[in-house]
C-alpha cells in the first residue's frame, strides 16, 4: 500500500482505543499515541500511516510491521479493526 503523507486522522486517538472481539485485540491510548496487543505474542505501538490506517511496530523486533485499518460505522465511530487478513469487531460498551 502506497503511503499518502501529511493527511489527517478522521478521529482523535483516544476514540480509537477499544477492546475488540475474537482472539482479543486491545488498542490503548498511551501518552499521546496508541498501543496494541493481539493475544500475548503481538504487543507494540501504532504509528499513524494515512487516513484511518496505522502501522503496528511490535516489541519483538524480529516481527515485521503490520498495517492496521480502523473501519468506521455509519455514525463515524470505529466499528472494526482489520489486520493480518482478519476483521475484529468492537465490543459493545458496557451498560450501566
Amino acid at each position: 500500500m502506497r503511503r499518502i503523507a501529511a493527511l489527517f486522522i478522521a478521529l482523535c486517538l483516544p476514540a480509537l482505543a477499544a477492546d475488540l472481539t475474537r482472539i482479543q485485540v486491545k488498542v490503548t491510548d498511551e501518552a499521546g499515541g496508541l498501543g496494541i496487543r493481539y493475544g500475548a505474542a503481538f504487543v507494540g505501538t501504532l504509528e499513524h500511516w494515512h487516513y484511518n490506517t496505522f502501522r503496528a511496530t511490535w516489541k519483538a523486533v524480529w516481527r515485521a510491521p503490520e498495517l492496521v485499518n480502523f473501519v468506521l460505522d455509519s455514525d463515524g465511530e470505529p466499528a472494526t479493526l482489520e489486520m493480518m487478513g482478519a476483521r475484529f469487531a468492537r465490543k459493545p460498551a458496557a451498560r450501566p
